[in-house]
């Protein structure tokens, strides 16, 4: 679906996990099939550089259809053999919390949809919207983990994930950058454990980043890049940064 990248990735993880599920219980059968295999991998040792040098945001998704779709169609197989994940092209997983959680997928618990208001009213005219998308639980992820570097705590705070919905702006005047998001979670727990690492994460990500005010469960910070505003209502974040 256009606007929601999340859902494409889901379906992305189905068709590759899909495909690497069959080549491996087909070379775990064919065992001169995975040496040759294995061989062949050596050839794309300079594919493989250019790839290590690319932005860990971008090797991360890559992966992401052939690592966590091949866990997730495994899930599938074992719980109703090839006739299951063959179903899954008819009833197609709709985000990647869908993919990491197998069991979200099999109650089918479906993605708030969340909608913004068009920003261009209050920033101006020479403000134009070059992107209007969905993160998905594994998108926050990458958002938070690109700071915080710690694994564990980005993908707990991450999990619980309900929905969200992004909105990115450019001016050609100055070349400056204006975002906002709005996430929902399962639960104000889940939402406030989003809130905090989200607060952690704009700490390491802007050096400079002074905070001027705190009140409630709302925190702003002023930074070169303009200001990160932080506000939390029971089970939803919203941020507004630029």
């Amino acid at each position: 679906p256009k606007g929601d990248s999340d859902a494409e990735l889901a379906a992305h993880a189905l068709i590759e996990g899909d495909a690497t599920l069959a080549m491996t219980l087909y070379m775990a059968k064919n065992p001169l099939v995975a040496l040759a295999f294995i061989r062949s991998l050596g050839a794309q040792e300079a594919r493989s550089e250019q790839f290590r040098q690319a932005p860990r945001a971008l090797r991360e998704s890559l992966l992401f259809p052939y690592e966590e779709g091949s866990t997730w169609a495994t899930a599938l197989y074992k719980r109703g053999g090839w006739e299951m994940v063959s179903q899954a092209f008819t009833k197609l997983p709709q985000s990647s919390e869908q993919i990491l959680h197998a069991d979200k997928y099999f109650s089918y618990e479906a993605p708030v949809k969340l909608t913004l208001p068009e920003f261009r009213n209050i920033l101006g005219p020479s403000w134009k919207r070059i992107d209007y998308d969905v993160n998905g639980e594994w998108g926050c992820y990458l958002v938070l983990d690109e700071y915080l570097n710690n694994t564990t705590e980005s993908k707990r705070a991450s999990a619980g994930w309900a929905g969200d919905r992004f909105a990115l702006y450019e001016t050609s005047k100055s070349g400056e950058v204006f975002i906002a998001q709005l996430t929902s979670w399962d639960t104000a727990n889940d939402a406030k454990e989003f809130f905090d690492a989200y607060a952690k994460r704009t700490g390491k990500r802007y050096a400079d980043a002074k905070e001027v005010k705190n009140i409630a469960e709302r925190i702003e910070w002023q930074t070169s890049a303009g200001v990160v505003a932080l506000e939390l209502q029971g089970s939803r974040v919203a941020i507004l940064q630029g």
